[in-house]
């Protein structure tokens, strides 16, 4: 959810193939993150680089479009 002004103010991430002790896993941290970063430049979570990297796009994607 992206605010007028621009700030992100919240983030649902999905990942039904994800392996759920590692992607799924990580799913909720990367979204707090995107939210604390107001933006795709997260760290991501270790051991979850795919996952990482997947977020960081849709992200980018969704906030461009």
């Amino acid at each position: 959810t992206v605010e007028a002004d621009g700030t992100v103010s919240d983030c649902k991430l999905e990942g039904a193939s994800e392996t759920e002790s590692i992607g799924g896993a990580a799913l909720e941290e990367l979204a707090k993150q995107v939210v604390a970063a107001n933006s795709a430049e997260i760290d991501g979570v270790s051991g979850a680089t795919l996952t990482t990297n997947g977020v960081k796009d849709a992200v980018s994607a969704a906030l461009a479009g």
